[in-house]
């Protein structure tokens, strides 16, 4: 089965806020129309999606690696989700080739994400958010995959945040989500993002040190430390990071 669900907007027609489960992150997306691919795309149905005007693609159960290699049949398509891991290259492949303009991408697999597939990641040059549930196999050569487009980055059991010597530089990044993986000082420190005003860290373990290193982003407004471990900090600690709202990892709120 195919299925195609409509979501119509009761206000603003081209924006959608999403809040994610870490209350922390919002992110924009046109969202006229979500398709659910299951299976290979017949003939059948394709008169059917190009009438609904797809916006959000997802993949899931018996979808093959072809769902974007015909660049006509999304001709409105803002989002993809891809979830099988054994399509995924192939399906990321079709949206480089076919899809250059996507603005939002999600990529959840088991298995690092590879070389070929971080290839074809820097050529969607127009993402404006992407959320990263994989580790990534060498996360050096990840800077010139990221587009600098990027507003909204989640990243979601993965290595990125544990490397000491990698460096990203995001201009325009203002919502960074990190959930379930450790956090190095050293990647904050590297961070080069000078418009992020939210950021999430959702079941990380935190030092003083890391925690030190958000002082730099002068335009930081929320941080919601929800389930993480905190190290050899104190409340004194948070409060020194000035005028921001904070949730503890108890799920307490501080706002000045």
């Amino acid at each position: 089965m195919l299925t195609v669900s409509m979501k119509r907007k009761l206000s603003d027609p081209a924006l959608m806020t999403v809040i994610s489960c870490c209350l922390c992150t919002q992110a924009r997306a046109t969202d006229l129309g979500r398709v659910w691919v299951d299976k290979p795309i017949g003939k059948e149905v394709r008169a059917e999606i190009q009438e609904e005007g797809v916006r959000s693609v997802f993949t899931s159960k018996a979808a093959d690696e072809h769902v974007f290699d015909d660049p006509k049949l999304f001709p409105k398509l803002w989002h993809a989700s891809l979830c099988l891991e054994e399509r995924n290259l192939g399906n990321l492949q079709g949206l480089a080739a076919n899809y250059p303009k996507l603005g939002s991408l999600t990529i959840r697999q088991s298995s690092p994400l590879s070389l070929k597939a971080s290839a074809f990641l820097g050529k969607l040059a127009h993402l404006r958010a992407l959320e990263l549930c994989c580790r990534v196999e060498n996360p050096a050569l990840l800077q010139d995959s990221l587009s600098p487009e990027i507003e909204q980055l989640e990243i979601v059991n993965s290595n990125l945040a544990e490397q000491d010597k990698l460096t990203i530089t995001l201009p325009r990044l203002r919502e960074l989500t990190i959930e379930n993986g450790k956090l190095s000082p050293s990647f904050l420190k590297n961070l080069d993002a000078p418009k992020l005003d939210r950021l999430c860290l959702f079941g990380v373990n935190l030092e003083s040190a890391g925690l030190m290193e958000l002082k730099r982003f002068s335009h930081l407004r929320q941080l919601n430390l929800a389930g993480s471990t905190l190290n050899n900090v104190d409340y004194a600690d948070l409060r020194s990071l000035g005028r921001i709202t904070i949730i503890d990892p108890a799920n307490r709120l501080y706002s000045e």
